[in-house]
């Protein structure tokens, strides 16, 4: 696989990852019965809006869905919460200890070896991650 660099993430090419890479492979992978699919993002200024995602998905959803009865809502996570961010708090900083315990002379070695760490990634752990947000949470509401 050939990688190049963006050279600016604007919003037009974040809604163009969302719809060919995100929703295209939710809709391929989740099962028949799962009938609704949120997205979770952070706040960045390329990062498509709530409002924005309503006006554009009606325009795409049956070329990404198939009619495949999905409903689909993007939020965005609050502002200013690193603690209460699931993937920061954990997914990302599990992926990375992983990934640093391997050796990457390049670009491509690097990102096979994070797709491969993101694969070994079990269930036990993802659990222990969302048991750790919650805990956080408690903390957070107690304070």
């Amino acid at each position: 696989m050939v990688y190049r660099p963006i050279k600016k993430i604007t919003k037009e090419v974040h809604w163009a990852y969302l719809v060919d890479k995100v929703f295209t492979a939710a809709e391929a992978n989740l099962p028949q019965h799962i009938t609704k699919l949120i997205i979770q993002q952070d706040n960045a200024p390329a990062h498509v809006t709530e409002e924005e995602f309503l006006l554009r998905w009606p325009h795409c959803s049956q070329k990404v869905l198939q009619g495949r009865p999905l409903e689909v809502r993007l939020l965005c996570q609050p502002a200013s919460s690193p603690d209460l961010n699931i993937l920061d708090l954990g997914i990302f900083t599990s992926l990375q200890s992983r990934q640093l315990k391997h050796h990457s002379n390049n670009f491509t070695e690097l990102i096979d070896i994070v797709e491969k760490t993101y694969e070994e990634t079990n269930e036990k752990t993802i659990a222990k991650i969302w048991h750790t947000l919650a805990k956080t949470m408690d903390k957070v509401i107690n304070c």
